[in-house]
């Protein structure tokens, strides 16, 4: 499954891929830096944000199989309520964030800045890890905290919700999934 999220003003601002374990529970997170690159020529180069931009999530998901060599069965994109809803029932995440992160507020408002170094972050908070700066600079400073964010997704999940899924059925979405 692709797991998208939107900032306020729709940019892409990460890409997450579930993979799922053959056993039908566990698998893997993996994060998918949204400036990564991609194209069939060097003409044609883009960054996925500039993929979903263009293209929506037809061409994102066709971009991010591409990149990976993997088939996509579900993508999801969610804005930041969306997101804070899907990790609600798991808070709250410890996590150790790597860098600084600077959240969006209120125009005129100082930002608020979640700070380097582990924090234990209620939902909301944990959905600005991977909302807030995307495009703003290095997606390299972003991609520390996005694993930090799911690391402590998946220690807060922990055994999951004890249902299995038959490994010949793919989850039909991501609430399945998680």
């Amino acid at each position: 499954a692709l797991y998208l999220t939107v900032d306020g003003n729709g940019v892409l601002s990460s890409a997450t891929v579930f993979v799922l374990s053959s056993k039908g529970v566990g698998g893997s997170i993996v994060s998918v830096p949204v400036n990564a690159d991609v194209g069939f020529a060097d003409d044609a180069r883009q960054s996925l944000q500039q993929v979903y931009a263009a293209g929506g999530v037809d061409a994102m998901t066709f971009a991010v199989e591409s990149l990976l060599l993997l088939t996509i069965n579900d993508t999801t994109v969610v804005d930041a309520a969306q997101l804070t809803a899907f990790l609600a029932p798991f808070e709250p995440f410890t996590i150790t964030l790597t860098s600084d992160v600077v959240t969006e507020t209120d125009e005129g408002d100082d930002p608020d800045v979640l700070r380097t170094g582990t924090v234990v972050l209620p939902a909301k908070d944990a959905a600005k890890v991977l909302i807030s700066g995307a495009g703003l600079g290095a997606e390299s400073s972003r991609k520390g905290n996005h694993e930090a964010l799911w690391a402590g997704f998946v220690s807060a999940v922990g055994g999951g919700r004890g249902t299995t899924l038959p490994t010949a059925v793919p989850p039909a979405n991501i609430e399945e999934f998680t």
